[in-house]
């Protein structure tokens, strides 16, 4: 019979054992739900500083890159941009820690990629359809915000999801049984025979879409034969008697040569420019608008709000061709508008010549002042509010970034030698 010291060696022996073996089946289960969660995206949630920092396009002989510019106006670049390639598109992560944009940088396809701003370059999509124009929702706070991009491919819009890389289809909707079908890699959703129906009659392919009132819409620009239309699409499931899911027709806003539109980051409402205004089609003309034949219009170029309840309201209309609108961007706090200003040719298109400011109001264009002047485009506002970077091109025909106050006081180049383009704000901001 053991002694009880040695008995109680061989007890406490067993207990480490013990122990040891729970805290070794917590770590699996533990590193086995956290890949599980990541779904192999480890980059996911790192962090990065951000702040004051403007993402851009960099224009070369063979191709444009993207590109970075630190507050203090350093140039940064990625190290796997092969010479040739298109970088395009770019979308800010809403908590400013990643960038995102599409790219044919590999493969002969555009795809959507996530820079961390530092070594790491991630290939996001795959699949034989380009994946392009990436756009988070702008009205949405928190981790939510982040958690999956509106992009368009094959022509149809549909919903990148940043964890699983899965891509359900949006636009034109699908019925509940296939409306969570298809992932990055596949491109069998149907899309083809959702045109021959009601969308199709609207256009023939989506070049644009955002979220608007926390992802309860989404309105889209569509090309067609001459021109675009506007179209809002209500995003709440009918179910019908038999079970069956659908959608509320499309709201048609606008139809125009080119159309533009941003959202307001604080009502979630829908911002947009329209120059060349277009009737829908013969039977949508007023008869007030047809005298003896001859077709006139309300306005030529303006600006519009859309709150989904209502009719759209002008901020401001024009029925001059040299008063044109183009390049909008709500402030964070949603209580003004960016835009340029300058002429519309059906032919030449639009040609900016002067960046204003205007209350974010109908009507508000009534009191809007200019904040620089010349040939400026893409316009983005910094997160406080304070500050708008934009690209202007100069006397030798290459634009520069630079940036100007609020009030229009302080502008100063920011980029050095080159050509750059679609400056854009990171989002991210000091923690108070």
């Amino acid at each position: 019979m053991p002694n009880p010291e040695t008995q109680a060696k061989i007890t406490q022996k067993l207990a480490l054992r013990t122990l040891f073996l729970v805290l070794f089946v917590g770590v699996l289960f533990g590193a086995f739900y956290y890949i599980k969660d990541k779904r192999g995206d480890f980059n996911r949630d790192s962090k990065a500083d951000t702040i004051g920092t403007i993402a851009a396009i960099q224009f070369e002989d063979s191709g444009q890159r993207v590109c970075l510019f630190s507050a203090d106006g350093k140039l940064k670049v990625d190290n796997d941009y092969k010479k040739g390639a298109r970088d395009q598109a770019l979308a800010w992560q809403p908590d400013g820690n990643k960038l995102f944009f599409a790219s044919d940088r590999v493969g002969k396809n555009f795809n959507i990629f996530r820079w961390d701003t530092g070594s790491q370059m991630e290939q996001m999509t795959t699949g034989t359809r380009a994946r392009n124009n990436p756009s988070f929702p702008i009205d949405l706070q928190g981790a939510e915000a982040g958690e999956s991009a509106l992009i368009t491919t094959g022509g149809s819009v549909f919903e990148f999801v940043v964890k699983t890389k899965a891509t359900p289809q949006v636009l034109p909707p699908l019925g509940k049984e296939i409306s969570t079908s298809g992932d990055a890699g596949s491109d069998e959703h149907g899309i083809d025979s959702q045109f021959g129906a009601l969308y199709g009659k609207l256009g023939n392919s989506f070049r644009a879409a955002k979220w608007c009132k926390n992802k309860g819409f989404v309105a889209a620009i569509m090309r067609r034969d001459q021109g675009e239309v506007l179209v809002a699409q209500d995003l709440t499931p009918v179910v019908g008697k038999d079970g069956e899911t659908s959608f509320k027709s499309p709201t048609v806003l606008q139809a125009a040569d080119h159309i533009e539109m941003t959202v307001d980051p604080k009502t979630g409402n829908l911002i947009y420019s329209v120059q060349g205004f277009q009737w829908m089609d013969e039977l949508h003309i007023p008869p007030k608008y047809l005298n003896k034949g001859k077709v006139s219009y309300p306005f030529q170029n303006g600006i519009m709000i859309f709150d989904f309840t209502a009719q759209s309201v002008p901020i401001i209309l024009s029925n001059d061709a040299a008063v044109a609108y183009g390049f909008l961007a709500a402030s964070p706090d949603g209580s003004k508008l960016i835009v340029t200003s300058g002429s519309y040719d059906s032919a030449t298109g639009y040609s900016p010549l002067v960046l204003v400011t205007m209350p974010l109001q109908p009507g508000g264009g009534a009191v809007g002042s200019v904040l620089a002047r010349g040939a400026i485009f893409e316009p983005s506002w910094d997160p406080t509010g304070e500050l708008i970077a934009f690209a202007m091109r100069g006397p030798d025909g290459k634009r520069g970034i630079y940036t100007v106050s609020k009030d229009g006081t302080g502008q100063k180049k920011v980029s050095g030698d080159g050509d750059f383009g679609f400056p854009i704000f990171s989002p991210q901001v000091k923690a108070n």
